[in-house]
């Protein structure tokens, strides 16, 4: 604390503490925190390491939970300096009673209940898992209704009136809430007109229920009819999705809206210093990281908000958080005003100039203390979206950003009748670089590879960094397929140079090449292709390129001899 605010307060108190109302006393308290309270807090905080309670919603298995989650847990003790992560699993009749008391600082929770925590206790989003459950990342999830193809007599929702249809559980959030929720919008009240049947986890039991006859029709979670038919157990013809909806940045068969996946939040108490610690932890995990290989998922993005998505109110979150809980804070606003008035017909004139020269002062310490954190603020803000579009290693453009050019680009190519080329670069030979320098090596490597890859494409062109030593290049605007065939030579030939970094350290790169439109027309398809054409041209050998069509054409990197596969 300054000498001249300390001397200020202390002749206030000598003034008037004996006349001083307990709502002068409070605005004391909080004048004397702002002003030498902090100093304390942050030496106490250098002193020992702080524990942060992390609630996940589960009404199931906690010990289950707990498996799942820990590795989530010692990976932001270990990112966040200063900081231990403790997981406390949570069920919905405890979970008022924890944000109340706040036992809780962070929270893991599905969509169903954000919105309404975040008006009842001030939440904030700070990152949303993005699943990797169905092979493909994505950060959105929704439902399906379907049935036989050859039922007739069942074309729309409302038609499943009065038909047997097969789900999870109620519990269910994707397997039976938001298909409930999109049947009562088209006047279908599934629990009064229709016939439940509850089989379970896992949701395939739900379509092998109508498929056998068992059930007229069934509710599952987006991804699960395509990874039965990548399992070869159902024949994708039979089944007809009903109300389906067609998103060109989701490859699943839809029928609902589209929902976050689960989002991490942060209680109003948590400072903001650690907010922007745990979402940039968070946004820089790989997919390859234990804690995500543990828990099946690929990483975070960038929190989405539920308020963006369609149908989430009045599905389940209702039952949370009563609406008549207020914001603690509103209740603490009320509470000061009324002892002011208090204040005011009791005592005396001089007592209340005291007390309003002390607000006065109160408010402009807390002016500018706000303006100090609101610069903060902002500056972590432009470097949290500069660290959620970039990797942290090569400061390439990561997948969040490839995602967002290459749809970009093939928009642009539906429009001129232009071609685009992905191309899945993977290095050969970096794994003994690894094993034999160390991975300050590896890193290294990959940096001067980074560079290298830029330095041989043309301005037009993206490379982004795709995981572990692959690339993703974006080529578009070339006339013809010499052209392109141009740029990948000239790219193997530089990466088949001596490295700067460490002489010793050699690599090569086998590319799989996917063209826009002859050989696909979607980003997922694109990039599927890409990566089949790579692994052919490993099995190759490696150094060369593959351009992905029904009879893959092998192309080496430059030298005396070309050898073309059939």
């Amino acid at each position: 604390m300054t000498d001249t605010p300390r001397k200020l307060l202390h002749s206030i108190l000598l003034a008037g503490a004996n006349r001083m109302s307990p709502v002068c006393w409070l605005i004391v308290v909080v004048m004397w925190g702002i002003l030498g309270g902090g100093a304390a807090a942050h030496a106490q905080e250098r002193m020992a390491e702080q524990t942060v309670y992390v609630g996940v919603l589960s009404d199931f298995d906690r010990s289950a939970i707990h498996q799942q989650w820990l590795p989530t847990m010692r990976y932001l003790s270990t990112h966040v300096p200063g900081h231990r992560f403790v997981l406390l699993p949570v069920g919905v009749s405890d979970l008022q009673r924890a944000l109340e008391a706040r036992t809780l600082d962070f929270l893991l929770v599905h969509p169903a209940y954000t919105n309404r925590l975040k008006a009842a206790y001030g939440l904030s989003n700070v990152s949303t898992l993005i699943n990797q459950g169905q092979s493909v990342p994505l950060n959105k999830f929704g439902g399906v209704v379907f049935t036989q193809r050859q039922r007739q007599d069942i074309q729309h929702l409302e038609d499943l009136r009065g038909k047997t249809i097969a789900f999870s559980v109620r519990d269910s959030f994707d397997g039976f809430q938001i298909q409930q929720g999109l049947l009562s919008r088209h006047g279908v009240d599934v629990v009064r007109d229709s016939r439940l049947m509850a089989l379970g986890n896992p949701q395939d039991r739900s379509v092998l229920a109508v498929l056998e006859g068992h059930a007229d029709a069934g509710f599952v979670r987006t991804g699960v009819l395509e990874s039965m038919v990548r399992a070869g157990r159902l024949d994708l013809s039979r089944i007809r999705v009903l109300n389906e909806m067609i998103r060109p940045e989701f490859p699943f068969r839809l029928s609902t809206q589209l929902y976050p996946e689960w989002i991490l939040t942060a209680a109003s108490h948590v400072s903001m210093k650690l907010i922007n610690q745990v979402a940039a932890a968070l946004l820089v995990m790989q997919p390859d990281d234990p804690a995500a290989r543990q828990n099946n998922y690929a990483g975070w993005s960038p929190p989405l908000s539920p308020a963006g998505f369609e149908g989430m109110s009045g599905i389940t979150s209702a039952r949370v958080v009563s609406p008549a809980v207020r914001h603690p804070a509103a209740a603490a606003v009320q509470g000061e005003w009324q002892a002011w008035h208090r204040y005011i017909d009791h005592h005396s004139f001089e007592a209340i100039m005291g007390l309003f020269a002390l607000f006065l002062l109160t408010l402009l310490l807390m002016y500018g203390h706000a303006r100090r954190v609101n610069r903060a603020l902002h500056a972590s803000q432009a470097q949290l979206q500069v660290m959620a579009h970039h990797d942290v290693l090569t400061g390439l453009p990561n997948r969040v950003l490839l995602e967002e050019r290459l749809t970009l680009a093939l928009a642009q190519a539906r429009r001129s009748g232009r071609e685009v080329a992905v191309c899945l670069l993977d290095l050969d030979g970096f794994k003994p670089i690894n094993d034999t320098f160390g991975h300050l090596i590896g890193d290294r490597v990959l940096q001067e590879v980074s560079r290298r890859i830029q330095r041989g494409l043309r301005e037009s062109d993206m490379v982004a960094r795709y995981g572990g030593d692959e690339f993703v290049l974006v080529m578009d605007d070339f006339e013809d397929q010499r052209q392109l065939r141009e740029v990948l030579e000239r790219i193997l030939r530089v990466l088949a140079r001596p490295l700067a970094c460490h002489p010793a350290a050699r690599v090569r790169a086998s590319i799989g090449v996917s063209i826009y439109p002859e050989d696909a027309r979607d980003a997922v398809a694109l990039l599927k292709n890409a990566d089949e054409a790579m692994y052919v041209a490993k099995r190759a050998g490696g150094n060369r390129f593959v351009i992905h069509h029904p009879a893959p054409e092998v192309v080496p990197a430059p030298g005396p001899m070309l050898v073309r596969k059939a």
